[in-house]
């Protein structure tokens, strides 16, 4: 869809997903809360925030594994999200399959049973997930990484427009990383919308162009890619000898604020404190220093319900 504004033409994207106002209580507990936001067409959306924080529950309500909800949801435009299920792919689940298949009957039975079965087809999802090598091998004896690669490929099977991957990457070794990069950038650049929730927020920078930051139910905000790299947050970096006995003074003297083991003998503080603070704290530590948040840093800074860098 495209318009003008004062004879300039701009062009709108598609809307793959659209959450509007989305809440999930179970019991008394409320999981979601006044979710809203929306994944573009060709996305690479990375939805970050730690356990606990709804992901999951999120991505079940997308498809179609939690009803119990209230709010609107709708995919590629349509308000009756059933009818456009059958346009997503999604790895959710470790693979549950009869061991004694092999790489190739197992992707042709899936293939089959969503209606895309064809040899062409079904050799095109094998090489582009990597397993060429092991069409012959039983599923059993595919490593961890190996079976997340047949986990993606069966999540290819129907052809989708929107996959959906909640931690794809567990127990894959970095050429693996490198492979799936490669994939999910072809995918995107051919139309398909991809949604990862992944605690490998390395390996996110690598790949999404936007990210999702949830925390403790609720969405706190989104930033792209090219936004990160113009943010210029501090943080205070301690040298010591005894790091365990350093976090433990900056969690009492700083409970809002996260402080984490950066490098051996190092110590980050999510703040730049004051001199008065410091000289505090020079007692604890061989050395402080000013340095700025690194763009995974922002991300770990984010999920942790700070709207604002």
């Amino acid at each position: 869809m495209c318009g003008s504004y004062n004879g300039i033409t701009f062009f709108e994207m598609k809307k793959a997903v659209e959450f509007n106002n989305i809440k999930l209580k179970i019991g008394n507990a409320l999981i979601l809360d006044d979710i809203s936001f929306d994944i573009d067409e060709g996305d690479i959306y990375g939805l970050i925030g730690h356990n606990g924080a709804g992901k999951t529950s999120l991505i079940r309500i997308l498809l179609g594994l939690i009803s119990n909800y209230s709010g609107s949801l709708k995919i590629y435009s349509d308000d009756k999200p059933t009818r456009q299920r059958t346009l997503i792919g999604s790895v959710i689940d470790s693979l549950e399959a009869d061991g004694r298949a092999t790489v190739k009957n197992y992707i042709h039975r899936i293939c089959c049973m969503t209606g895309c079965g064809s040899t062409d087809f079904e050799n095109r999802i094998i090489r582009l997930v990597g397993l060429t090598d092991e069409v012959k091998k039983p599923i059993s004896n595919l490593s961890l990484g190996m079976k997340r690669r047949l986990l993606i490929a069966c999540s290819m099977a129907n052809q989708p427009k929107l996959l959906v991957l909640d931690e794809p990457f567990n127990g894959i070794d970095p050429e693996g990383m490198a492979d799936f990069r490669l994939l999910f950038q072809q995918l995107s650049s051919e139309g398909i919308t991809i949604l990862i929730t992944s605690h490998n927020i390395p390996e996110l920078l690598k790949l999404s162009n936007k990210f999702g930051i949830m925390y403790k139910g609720h969405f706190v905000g989104e930033i792209m890619d090219y936004e990160l790299s113009k943010i210029q947050k501090t943080k205070t970096v301690f040298s010591t000898a005894e790091p365990q006995h350093l976090v433990d003074e900056l969690k009492k003297m700083f409970p809002q604020q996260e402080c984490y083991a950066d490098s051996p003998g190092e110590i980050s503080l999510f703040d730049e404190i004051d001199s008065a603070r410091q000289e505090e704290l020079r007692k604890l530590s061989t050395g402080i220093r000013i340095a700025t948040m690194s763009e995974e840093e922002i991300l770990l800074w984010k999920m942790n319900g700070h709207k604002d860098v």
